[in-house]
Parts: C-alpha cells; sequence; structure tokens
C-alpha cells in the first residue's frame, strides 16, 4: 500500500512538474509574441532561446533575459535608462529567481498601448 501511495505522488508531482514547465514555455512564447508583434518585426525568437540555452547549459538565457529586458523597458517606456533594470534583470536570473523577471516583463508588456 505503500508503496502504490509512493508511485502516486511521485506521478502526481512529475505531472504538476510537467504542467508548470510548459506553461512557462507557453507564457514565453506568448510574451515573445506579443513584442515582436509591437516591434513589428520578429526580433526574439523562442526557438533560438531553447537552442541556444541548452547549447550554453542556461548561460544564453541570462543574456537573453538582460537584452530581452532592456530592449522592452526602452521601446515601451521610451526612457534610456533601462541598463540599471537590465542588469538586475541578469542578476536575479542567474540566482534562481527568473519567474519574477518574466512577471517583470509581462507587467512591462502590460502598459503596450493598443
Amino acid at each position: 500500500m505503500a508503496k502504490v501511495i509512493k508511485r502516486t505522488y511521485s506521478l502526481i508531482s512529475f505531472l504538476l512538474l510537467l504542467q508548470m514547465v510548459y506553461r512557462i514555455f507557453e507564457c514565453s512564447t506568448v510574451r515573445l509574441e506579443i513584442y515582436n508583434t509591437h516591434l513589428g518585426f520578429k526580433k526574439y525568437s523562442f526557438l533560438k532561446w531553447l537552442t541556444l540555452t541548452i547549447l550554453t547549459f542556461g548561460l544564453y538565457h541570462l543574456y537573453h533575459e538582460y537584452k530581452l529586458t532592456r530592449d522592452m523597458y526602452k521601446t515601451i517606456t521610451g526612457m534610456n535608462n533601462g541598463l540599471e533594470i537590465s542588469i538586475i534583470s541578469g542578476a536575479v536570473s542567474a540566482i534562481g529567481a527568473w519567474i519574477f523577471m518574466d512577471l517583470y516583463q509581462q507587467s512591462i508588456l502590460s502598459g503596450l498601448k493598443e
């Protein structure tokens, strides 16, 4: 009986983790799509991000967060002081709290004028 409960718990944990990963990828692709639409051309690609992040063992993700946050901030707010924010975004991503940068980028995108 304990073995069945342990397997069930492991399966549920795996499914929840899989769903979380899927939601993160889905949100990332939507966020990039919205920003690319705002720019009028495809500057950022989810496939490029995924490929380079895997090939560089995650290092490209830090650069991508830095660059994307800086570009979003400059483009959408019209202010040129996005350097501090982009450096913070890279640092926050480096310590593993990347979800906060995703939320921040989403809040920047929420400021788009339709």
